[in-house]
């Protein structure tokens, strides 16, 4: 949304962008906070922010380092919401100052995890299926993750709206459905025409070999 808004300058859609915000702040948040422990030992979780254990030629550091910042990046997006209950009025206005930098780490931070995690498939080489051996996963899984982005806005909008019992606002959801289609043509163009040119298409049916 912030792409859409602030750089396409499409202002007829900045109503949407702080329930956007807001979901992928809490869904980015928690999600974080599960992953530490699901990775298991839980208690090394400050070795990200220490560079005595920065491996800079890791993908998964760049995606873990990305995804770090992105959440802070969006908290300090979404304060402004917290300076105004609070009635900070001065705070707001010298923090909003100075939004516009967060607002455009906002759109690059998560651009660059998500090309990232489609270069972990670039890294697996024979492990994974002909199908997807090709050298531009970051860009599918760029296009994928934008894609998703804005079938996640509409479907909160109607969830939102269905919940408080309003009116769904069909006159923002209808043109920005059309964009997400525009995304997904895109996206399936980028496909097909990458599958094609490898030659790919024979090797579908088959099972893919793992190797250990």
């Amino acid at each position: 949304m912030a792409l859409l808004v602030y750089i396409f300058n499409k202002g007829n859609y900045h109503p949407l962008v702080r329930p956007a915000l807001r979901g992928s702040l809490f869904g980015y948040t928690f999600a974080g906070a599960a992953i530490t422990f699901d990775l298991g030992r839980w208690w090394n979780f400050w070795h990200i922010f220490w560079p005595g254990y920065f491996n800079v030629n890791s993908v998964m550091f760049e995606v873990a380092a990305c995804i770090m910042l992105y959440i802070i990046v969006m908290w300090i997006e979404f304060s402004p919401v917290f300076l105004e209950r609070l009635g900070l009025r001065d705070a707001r206005r010298k923090l909003e100052k100075l939004l516009f930098f967060f607002i455009a780490l906002g759109v690059v931070l998560p651009m660059m995890h998500q090309a990232s995690l489609g270069t972990m498939l670039v890294v697996m080489g024979d492990q994974v299926h002909p199908l997807w051996q090709t050298p531009i996963p970051p860009l599918i899984y760029l296009l994928s993750a934008i894609m998703l982005g804005y079938g996640v806005i509409l479907f909160e909008s109607c969830v939102a709206a269905s919940a408080y019992r309003q009116q769904i606002e069909v006159s923002l959801l209808n043109p920005m459905a059309n964009v997400m289609l525009g995304i997904i043509a895109v996206f399936l163009v980028v496909r097909f025409t990458d599958v094609a040119v490898r030659g790919a298409p024979p090797e579908a049916p088959s099972t893919p070999t793992v190797s250990h």
